[in-house]
């Protein structure tokens, strides 16, 4: 795997080991930052579920000023610090070991971009949505990115717009912004 685009264009970076994770790969992250822009004016972001953490670290890498990064794994987490240092991005990036619950309680302000990419079937997805809601952890003009088994069954929560659905393989990206709140 590789960061694809920006500062650190073209860099490897590991994923972890197993079938614990099921890493974003090059194509899909390629059509996902073309549909959310390609390059950021600086922004937070959360790259929950991390994985190797390659959406977030795309992310930086493409202009956002930082990313914070969540897994329940201790391996994979492990994997994403070890992504960040190699890529030099210790001062834009902090990634922790935690569930998806307790990371959503420990952070914040608010984040221009999100990332959910949680296991297939674990049933995670509503209610990480309805946590971030709760929350108000998305900046108003903000996007979430989410992948989920392609064909499963998806209607964003009230709050939220779907704003594009593609499918990849085994997988679908879905994009969400806040909905407009009405007069």
């Amino acid at each position: 795997m590789r960061i694809i685009a920006g500062t650190v264009g073209g860099r490897r970076i590991e994923a972890p080991q197993g079938d614990g994770t099921r890493p974003t790969h090059d194509r899909v992250r390629e059509a996902v930052f073309s549909m959310i822009g390609p390059f950021f004016d600086g922004g937070r972001a959360l790259d929950l579920f991390a994985g190797s953490g390659s959406l977030g670290l795309e992310a930086v890498s493409r202009g956002m000023d930082e990313c914070l990064f969540f897994d329940a794994d201790r391996r994979a987490v492990s994997v994403v610090q070890g992504n960040i240092k190699s890529l030099g991005l210790q001062k834009q990036c902090r990634a922790a070991c935690a569930k998806f619950q307790q990371a959503l309680e420990s952070v914040s302000g608010k984040f221009d971009l999100i990332f959910l990419d949680p296991p297939y079937d674990a049933g995670y997805m509503m209610p990480v949505l309805e946590k971030i809601l709760s929350r108000d952890l998305l900046q108003d003009d903000g996007t979430i990115f989410c992948e989920i088994r392609a064909g499963a069954d998806f209607t964003a929560p009230e709050g939220l717009t779907q704003i594009k659905r593609r499918k990849y393989g085994m997988a679908e990206v879905i994009i969400l912004k806040k909905a407009e709140k009405e007069a």
